[in-house]
């Protein structure tokens, strides 16, 4: 008898827990897929390489920061895969190069940059990483390494924060170089077509 008492409830329950979706639950794989036109690209380059002899460090840091213009080319997304089709741009932006030894800076140059990264065709596979990431497996757009980045969905416009840091080192004659201590961070902004 008590049983029969709660029986619309627990049908009112259970109505409500399975016809309620949560807003913005739609698989955001499913939302990236499609044609993406490519708009700009910001960032900076960072490569730092020191040599240490005894017991003095030399370190030559080069910093390059750029805005793209001229966008080209698009990037088609499928729910596992990511084309680029003419991906390419101009750009400007200055040069910083800094020359330390044991961390006290000897010299400074810094000069205006300009060029053109003529249109490149390009393919990854990648991975959705809970509901803004992505990792790229075999290599992050724009790069010859596989890495990852966050990723901002707004209505049509998709932007990709990138942030990759490599390191390695080398023993030269007794002489420890750190090399390709490389520090990249890009900012790509792409539009819904």
């Amino acid at each position: 008898m008590k049983l029969r008492n709660f029986t619309p409830i627990l049908t009112v329950i259970i109505l409500a827990a399975t016809s309620c979706k949560k807003e913005g639950s739609e698989n955001s794989s499913s939302l990236l897929s499609g044609n993406w036109k490519f708009v700009s690209a910001t960032g900076s380059t960072t490569v730092t390489n020191s040599v240490t002899f005894g017991s003095d460090v030399m370190k030559t840091e080069a910093t390059t920061s750029f805005t793209s213009s001229n966008p080209k080319g698009s990037y088609n997304m499928t729910a596992t895969q990511i084309t680029g089709n003419g991906i390419g741009y101009d750009f400007t932006g200055s040069s910083i190069t800094k020359v330390y030894t044991n961390n006290v800076l000897l010299n400074q140059l810094t000069v205006p940059t300009t060029g053109t990264i003529p249109p490149t065709n390009l393919s990854s596979t990648y991975k959705l990483i809970g509901t803004d990431s992505l990792y790229f497996e075999t290599k992050v757009p724009g790069t010859a390494n596989a890495g990852g980045c966050k990723f901002k969905l707004e209505g049509t416009k998709l932007t990709l924060f990138m942030k990759i840091n490599t390191k390695s080192f080398t023993d030269i004659g007794g002489a420890t170089v750190s090399a390709d201590n490389i520090h990249v961070n890009t900012t790509i902004i792409l539009q819904k077509q």
